[in-house]
């Protein structure tokens, strides 16, 4: 009989570390878990600190791109009506050189 109480004890020794270790381990869990929430809520408030200037700067992009792209347009139109316009008034008129079969200038 004392030795079964001797090894009950013994048991329920053994239990209550092992539960106090568990505890613990619980304990330093939760603590983790908190800090990693603290860091998911600091990012997650970094994104939109970040995310909601890039939105904007797309849309201005696209805003830009929609109204540059019909002034680019009569702009390319504009100068290149000049450039064949200029081309055609400074032309230098071609001759077929009869002894060389080559285009010179006159």
């Amino acid at each position: 009989m004392f030795r079964d109480t001797k090894q009950e004890a013994s048991w329920s020794l053994l239990q209550a570390e092992c539960l106090h270790e568990h505890h613990t381990a619980i304990e330093l869990l939760c603590k983790e878990n908190r800090a990693l929430e603290h860091h998911v809520a600091s990012a997650d408030k970094l994104r939109k600190t970040v995310m909601r200037p890039k939105a904007e700067v797309e849309v201005a992009h696209a805003e830009c791109k929609a109204w540059c792209a019909p002034c680019l347009f009569l702009y390319v139109l504009h100068f290149g009506a000049n450039f064949v316009e200029f081309r055609a008034m400074n032309a230098v008129p071609e001759t077929v050189s009869a002894t060389h079969g080559t285009c010179a200038p006159s």
